[in-house]
């Protein structure tokens, strides 16, 4: 139950803290920008810093197979960061177009103190995940799955990809939220219906899909740690 003060303001732990979010295009909001940080900032009074890349991986050097070039790196983004240091909260998302594109997932490290492969998706990630360990372990860091439908349930990312980033995150004790538990599946995958309604393109939320959807599982989330 939210508390409200004699304004009628939401009266939050979360107000007045800095909320730093990396991730690929629905992290980034595509279909509105600015995404769900932006959502959970301006409803709970926080300051929001958005460094998500449409099209971002976590692994690097993955080629685009859409659009050519390469992808910007998840990872390298949050590593070469300069905002961090301001943030009480960071938010991190990312693996569908690690799936979209075949990147190399690569495997979980045993303990601390391998080195990794950077150059596979896990690598990646257990990578950036030491970094903020080491270097921001008085920040909140949590992470997003994103909503149902955009994959049929047979393909990789939930017999591979997804398994692989879970697998991370438990490693190294990082709390995340699923957004496609609590969420009927969007997207081409998805109900057709609710990709209408709630997404600008049928697969990136709007505005109304991040509020729907989003905004209140990530907040719960960020206000329990």
């Amino acid at each position: 139950m939210e508390v409200f003060d004699i304004n009628g303001q939401i009266i939050s732990p979360l107000a007045g803290k800095t909320l730093y979010v990396a991730g690929d295009s629905i992290a980034y909001g595509k279909s509105s920008a600015g995404g769900y940080g932006k959502c959970i900032a301006d409803k709970y009074g926080m300051t929001v810093t958005n460094e998500a890349v449409n099209g971002a991986t976590l692994a690097p050097n993955i080629t685009d197979n859409v659009n050519g070039g390469i992808r910007t790196c998840i990872s390298t983004v949050v590593t070469s960061s300069t905002a961090l240091a301001k943030a009480d909260y960071i938010l991190l998302e990312g693996g569908v177009n690690d799936a979209w594109n075949k990147a190399p997932v690569g495997t979980l490290t045993d303990g601390f103190a391998a080195a990794y492969d950077e150059t596979t998706m896990t690598g990646a990630l257990e990578k950036m995940l030491e970094y903020l360990a080491k270097n921001y372990s008085d920040k909140r860091v949590a992470y997003v799955f994103p909503h149902g439908g955009l994959f049929g349930s047979s393909e990789n990312w939930y017999k591979t990809y997804k398994p692989a980033i879970l697998a991370a995150l438990k490693k190294w004790g990082v709390p995340y939220v699923d957004i496609a538990e609590s969420t009927p599946p969007m997207g081409g995958h998805g109900i057709s219906g609710l990709s209408g309604k709630y997404t600008g393109d049928g697969t990136h939320p709007n505005k109304a899909g991040y509020e729907r959807f989003y905004m209140e599982p990530i907040a719960a989330l960020l206000k329990r740690m």
